[in-house]
């Protein structure tokens, strides 16, 4: 049931981005749909439970830490199977990695970012931190969306995108 449930968000990505490339909708439109499809990868994948994504004009930025290099291979080679990625900035590090209770929340939360490609949060136990850039006018949408996952949301590291 779950790999019929998992190929058809795949059936469903490739759609979409079959229809975006052929329509020619903008790059805002393109980094939205490789960071939905980052955002399912880490879901199936635990090697990416300490790493953050963003993605900007087609170029994913990694963030974050893996137990082995071999889990930081692994991630990669998970990127790299998404063909309309332009390059990857890894700055990603060997470092103990903890499955606590905030790893779900975790996921929770960059379900919600995968709307919003150029930002990342960083979840503690106290508090999720939002970092990156947003248009002015989808931020506090965000923000609210953040919060009904865990109430404790700052965004004061939020930068306003510029188009």
């Amino acid at each position: 049931m779950m790999k019929k449930i998992k190929n058809s968000y795949r059936h469903l990505f490739a759609c979409f981005l079959a229809f975006c490339l052929l329509s020619g909708c903008g790059q805002a439109a393109k980094d939205q749909s490789i960071k939905a499809d980052l955002t399912v990868k880490a879901k199936e994948d635990v090697n990416f439970a300490g790493v953050h994504f963003s993605v900007e004009k087609g170029i994913v930025t990694l963030t974050g830490s893996c137990p082995t290099g071999k889990s930081i291979d692994m991630v990669k080679q998970k990127i790299k199977s998404i063909h309309v990625i332009d390059s990857v900035v890894d700055h990603l590090v060997i470092a103990p990695v903890t499955l606590g209770p905030s790893f779900n929340i975790k996921q929770q939360v960059d379900s919600v970012l995968a709307k919003y490609p150029a930002v990342i949060a960083s979840v503690s136990d106290t508090a999720v931190v939002l970092t990156g850039k947003v248009k002015e006018t989808e931020r506090n949408k965000m923000v609210a969306a953040v919060g009904k996952i865990y109430p404790n949301v700052k965004s004061d590291q939020l930068v306003q995108e510029i188009k």
